[in-house]
Formats: C-alpha cells, sequence, structure tokens
C-alpha cells in the first residue's frame, strides 16, 4: 500500500547506521595500534549505542481520547488492547520480535505497599528473589492487561497504588517495528499522580512525544496544565498534537475546531501550527486492516506518519548520527593523525638514550599532575557540599510552606459527596478520598510551581558555580600534558580550535547518563537542572502526595468522625475536615526531615556524577599519556628489526585514518545536507 511508504526513511536511516558501525569498527584498529586506550572505550561505547539505537516514539493523552487505537492504527494491528475503562498503568514499550512475547519489568526498589491484584504467579516470581532487584519475567501475551491494567476493584483505593512494574515490553513481528522504531503507551494524565508521574520520567528518552486529544472535548484543562507545567518548563517542546476523531465533528464545526486547536496549541510546540495533525485512527485502522487505501488516506493518519519518519531521521536521528560520526572524526583527524601519530613517528625515530631521559624527566610532572587532579576533585566537592546545604534548605523550605498551605486547601473545600443523618464508615471513606484527591492536586500544582519557579534555577545557578571555578584550571592542566608530551616526542602539536575544558566536558557528557554531548557550562547548567528537575521534583512529588493519601488517613479519620458522631458531636463534615488536617500536619512534620534529606541526596548525585567524570576522565588522560610514553621507550628497546615493524605500522595506520577520514566526510556530507 502506498500508505507504507513512510518506512523508506527509517530504511534509509538504518544503511546509514550500518556504514557508522563499519566505520567504527575499521577505527578500532586504528585506536589500538596507536595506543589510544582511552578512546578504544569510546568506540566501543559508540559501536554499541549505535547498535541498540532506536526511534522512542512516545504517546502521551488523557483517558478515552483513543491513544490505543492510535497507536494500533500506525502499526496496523491490534497490539495493544483498546479498553472502555482507563488501564494503562505502567509503561508499554512495543518493539520488534519475531514471535509475539511480552517481557515483565519490576521497579527497584518495589513500592513498600503493593495491589493485590498482583497474580500469583508474578507474586511469587517476586518472592523468590526477596522482592530485591527483581529480574524481568515473560508473561504470556494474552494476559498482558493483568498487569496493564489499572485494578478496579471494589476497594478505590487499590487504584492509587503505585504498580511494582517498571515497564512492559511488547514484541510484534510489525515491518515498522524492524526499522528501529519503538512506540511507547504511557499511562493517562488525567489518572492519580503517581501514574502521571511515570509519564513524565520517560520524556526524556523519547525522540518524539505524540500528545494524543480527543477533538471532541480538546484541550481540557488537564491537558493544558499537563503541557504547561510538565513539558514546556521541562525542555520538550518538540511536540506533535494529534487531534483524533476529527471524523465526528461536523464539516461545519471542522475549521472552527481547527482555529481553536492553532490558538491554544501552536505556540506550545516548536512546530507551530504544522505540528497539529487531525486525524481518525479508528478509519486509519480498519483502512489498514481492508487494505483500503481511499480510507486510509481519508483518515489522516499517511500525511501524519510521513512527516513523523521525515522528522525521526531527518532531525533527530541525522544529528545524533552526525554528532557521533563527528565525534570520531575528531578522535581520528585531530587526536590521532594529528598528535599521537606524529608524536610516535618523531620518538621512534630518535635515540633510545635520549627518549629515555626526556621520559625520565616527564615522569615526576606526570605525577604532579594527578596530585593537581585531586586538589580540582576536592574543590568540586567542596561545592558540591556547600549545594548541598543550600539544595537542603529550599526543600525544606518548601516543606514548610507545604504544611501552612494545606490548612488553607481544606478551609475553602466543599464536598460534593454527604456523610448522611447517620455517618457510617463507608460514606466517610468516600469523602477522604474526594478530600485526599483534592488535596493531592493541589499539591502537585503546588509542587511544580516551586519546581519550576524555583528548584530548576537555583539548580541552574549551582552546576555553573561549581564547574565554573574549575574551567581556567583544567585548561591549564590540559596545556601542561601537551607539553609534557612535546617535550617527550619532540614533535609539535597542532591543536584544534576547542579548549581543553571545551574537550573534557564533551567527552564526559557523552558517557553520562541520559545527557548528549555538551561544550559549555551554560549548556550543561541547563541540562543538569532540567534532569535534576524531573527526578527531583518527581520524587519530592511522590513523597508529599503520600502524605495525604487516603490508605494512610482512613483509620484515624474515620474513627475520629465516628466518635465525635456517637458523642453527639455537630459538623461532622467539619470533624472530618479538622481530622485530615491534624493527620496531614503530623505526617509532614514527621516525615519531613527524611524527605528533605532523599531529595537533596538524589539532587547531589547528579552533581557528584559530573565531577566524578570530570576528574575520572582527566586522569584517564594523565595515566594514558604515560602509558603511551612508556610503550614507545620499551618499543625503542627492542631493536631495529622491532623499529622498522612498527614504523611500518604507523604508515600502514596513517593511511587507513586518512581514507576512514575520507568515508567519513562523506557520511558527514550525507547527514547535514
Amino acid at each position: 500500500m502506498a500508505g507504507l511508504s513512510y518506512c523508506d526513511p527509517y530504511k534509509l536511516h538504518q544503511q546509514q547506521q550500518q556504514e557508522f558501525a563499519k566505520l567504527l569498527a575499521a577505527s578500532a584498529q586504528v585506536i589500538e595500534n596507536l595506543g589510544m586506550l582511552r578512546r578504544r572505550d569510546d568506540l566501543k561505547r559508540m559501536a554499541q549505542k549505535a547498535q541498540s539505537d532506536t526511534f522512542k516514539i512516545q504517546v502521551v493523552g488523557t483517558f478515552k481520547n483513543g491513544k490505543s487505537t492510535f497507536i494500533n492504527s500506525i502499526l496496523g494491528e491490534d497490539v495493544l488492547p483498546a479498553y472502555s475503562l482507563p488501564c494503562t498503568a505502567v509503561i508499554n514499550e512495543v518493539k520488534f520480535g519475531k514471535t509475539k512475547r511480552a517481557v515483565l519489568h519490576f521497579r527497584n526498589p518495589l513500592p513498600e505497599t503493593l495491589p493485590t491484584s498482583i497474580p500469583q504467579a508474578t507474586l511469587a516470581h517476586m518472592k523468590k528473589y526477596n522482592m530485591q532487584n527483581v529480574p524481568p519475567m515473560e508473561i504470556p501475551y494474552s494476559q498482558i492487561e493483568d498487569y496493564v491494567v489499572i485494578p478496579m476493584g471494589e476497594d478505590p483505593r487499590q487504584m492509587l497504588l503505585e504498580s511494582p512494574y517498571e515497564k512492559v515490553e511488547l514484541f510484534w513481528p510489525l515491518m515498522l517495528l524492524e526499522q528501529g522504531v519503538e512506540i511507547i503507551d504511557s499511562p493517562g494524565l488525567n489518572e492519580h499522580a503517581t501514574r502521571t508521574r511515570v509519564t513524565t520520567e520517560y520524556l526524556s528518552k523519547a525522540d518524539a512525544v505524540l500528545f494524543v486529544m480527543n477533538a471532541q472535548a480538546l484541550c481540557s484543562q488537564e491537558e493544558m496544565s499537563f503541557i504547561e507545567n510538565n513539558m514546556i518548563p521541562q525542555g520538550f517542546e518538540d511536540t506533535f498534537f494529534v487531534v483524533n476523531r476529527f471524523d465526528c465533528i461536523p464539516e461545519r464545526e471542522k475549521p472552527m475546531i481547527r482555529r481553536y486547536a492553532t490558538m491554544k496549541l501552536a505556540n506550545c510546540t516548536t512546530f507551530g501550527e504544522s505540528g497539529i495533525y487531525y486525524i481518525s485512527g479508528l478509519m486509519a485502522l480498519n483502512g489498514k486492516r481492508q487494505r483500503n487505501a481511499a480510507m486510509l488516506k481519508a483518515s489522516g493518519v499517511p500525511a501524519f506518519e510521513m512527516r513523523l519518519s521525515k522528522y525521526l531521521t531527518g532531525n533527530k536521528g541525522k544529528a545524533k548520527l552526525a554528532q557521533n560520526a563527528k565525534e570520531l572524526r575528531h578522535i581520528l583527524a585531530e587526536e590521532a593523525l594529528l598528535q599521537v601519530l606524529p608524536e610516535r613517528k618523531k620518538m621512534l625515530s630518535s635515540s633510545l638514550e635520549e627518549v629515555k631521559a626526556r621520559y625520565e624527566q616527564a615522569r615526576p610532572k606526570l605525577a604532579a599532575q594527578i596530585s593537581q587532579k585531586d586538589q580540582l576533585k576536592s574543590r568540586l566537592n567542596v561545592g558540591i557540599e556547600s549545594s548541598r546545604i543550600q539544595i537542603r534548605r529550599l526543600i525544606g523550605d518548601y516543606l514548610r510552606r507545604l504544611s501552612e498551605q494545606v490548612p488553607v486547601w481544606i478551609e475553602q473545600y466543599e464536598f460534593t459527596g454527604k456523610l448522611g443523618l447517620v455517618p457510617n464508615k463507608q460514606r466517610v471513606q468516600s469523602l477522604i478520598n474526594e478530600l485526599s484527591d483534592h488535596i493531592s492536586r493541589q499539591m502537585e500544582s503546588y509542587q511544580l510551581t516551586w519546581r519550576n519557579e524555583k528548584y530548576v534555577p537555583e539548580m541552574e545557578r549551582r552546576v555553573k558555580e561549581i564547574f565554573s571555578q574549575v574551567e581556567e584550571d583544567v585548561d591549564a592542566l590540559l596545556a601542561q600534558m601537551q607539553t609534557i608530551r612535546e617535550d617527550v616526542s619532540g614533535a609539535q602539536s597542532r591543536g584544534g580550535s576547542e579548549s581543553g575544558w571545551q574537550r573534557l566536558l564533551r567527552e564526559t557528557t557523552a558517557s553520562t547518563t541520559e545527557l548528549t554531548q555538551l561544550e559549555d557550562t551554560q549548556a550543561l547548567a541547563v541540562a543538569v537542572s532540567r534532569k535534576s528537575g524531573r527526578d527531583v521534583g518527581a520524587g519530592v512529588l511522590l513523597g508529599t502526595l503520600s502524605l495525604a493519601a487516603p490508605v494512610a488517613l482512613a483509620a484515624a479519620v474515620i474513627g475520629s468522625v465516628l466518635f465525635g458522631w456517637v458523642a453527639g458531636q455537630q459538623g461532622s463534615a467539619k470533624k472530618l475536615k479538622a481530622s485530615m488536617q491534624e493527620q496531614i500536619l503530623e505526617q509532614i512534620q514527621l516525615q519531613s526531615p527524611k524527605l528533605t534529606e532523599a531529595m537533596t541526596n538524589r539532587a547531589c548525585a547528579w552533581l557528584q556524577e559530573l565531577a566524578d567524570s570530570v576528574t575520572g576522565k582527566l586522569e584517564q588522560q594523565i595515566r594514558e599519556t604515560d602509558t603511551q610514553l612508556a610503550a614507545i621507550v620499551a618499543e625503542l628497546e627492542q631493536g631495529q628489526e622491532a623499529l622498522r615493524a612498527s614504523r611500518e605500522i604507523l604508515q600502514k595506520t596513517q593511511n587507513d585514518i586518512l581514507k576512514l577520514n575520507s568515508r567519513l566526510d562523506g557520511l558527514i556530507m550525507q547527514l547535514v545536507d
């Protein structure tokens, strides 16, 4: 069918990935010949990433917007079940597999309280590993609803419990998936905050975010709140808005719906109006099932699929591949060809005594560089500890202000349910759930404002302050290292346009979890503050929401209200409010120290990882310099015959680098064209 042509860009991208993989394999031998062991590990990392890299398309939206049907319309088959009840409680990753199967992954650590709906076989699997570091388990594909569906039992508290599952991988033999595409189905945004958190946390991993909306209930308050408070402040602005069920809108009303969508959404995506698509997922699915090209085209999905494939391969895919290709060319051209190779050639043409003498003079200087690196690490650690104090104070202040807001939220709330003349346990529980839900939403809104206006800016300042102070030191240390190399080898390095700090930072962030290659401290500060904001913000939110969870409040509040009624007190609803306020404030006071410390540790863990990576990369370079120089001394000691062989290898290596650079230039031109 013509509608399948959107797979062609993915096929082309796979060919470019394969070419880059070949270049990496050939480059590995060059790096090995020159003793660039640090870069050998970098090439291994790049090769692993190139082989496993896929396009992750995350689909988000509120319940009843046809999200599952839309995903099935892209896949062309009923891969995901479409329920009339809110269902997706965990992330579903739809991937290629030669056979249909499902694999369940567990959270680590598991939630303290587990839903009662967990299948017995799964519970036995978890207990087998003592409920810790539980490995994935395969589950029957026909039973995935037992895992991804929100429990809808008689006890409403079960619906609010956090799932013990991290995600479910669904493998399916489809052509689109075979091209390296993964579809990510997220929990609904208008469900409980714990599941909204699951969706938010995954966004940073996605290459494209598809926000599905219902044309018949467009741009709801929940949807716009999520976009404005969760997506835009955290930098998720390359969003496609998919207005589903557009075929259900009368023709005369469609222009008005388009104008309304443009007004509300065009400024929420960098694509502007062109990022909004009007489709019918059900019509597209039926069109693909029936191989009805006219129906498929009328659904609007093929035009969107083509745009999405071009964006992923032409923007995201090319950018990532070009970045790695340029990094490889930098390693081959500026480091291997212009620095290491001339050094080795020059040293191998010198006398053994001369090189030995230079090397012996250099060794104390290299040892001194290790000491300088240790001093730099100490300065970074001092900066992190100073930041720890400020971050702890910031989180503690947030929790104190939160405790001041809770009485206001409770006092202003008007119950929709009634206790009746004779309150009973069931009615009290219903009002507890109602008020808990209200407080949770207020807490979520309050926390989002705090995160965006207080925490993220403060974290950005902290990162800049910590790492700006070491920029000059890193530049000086790396310049000294280069001087040492030149003194021992007798060869002059041609250098490059980047500063030592820029090179080190790019190398550091390329190997740091969930960061792309960054080249200046400002970009580092923005990236880390946003990542930390998502991580710490989610943790603070989950912690504070647990303070108002009805499962924690029920026993004390129910007893207080029923006792008050039996004792003849008036105003049972008022008594309920007072009791809930007392319990929540008591919990905030009790849990604040633990929560503050946990969130502070999470924030500082990111700073520490970066600091350790920076100083670790520095130490690797210092020790590699020592190793390379010592290796050349050892080669000189082996005699003239061995030297001739070494020189021949160097000449071949030089020729190989020139050929590889030429192929890399061709690939880069394709990618940046």
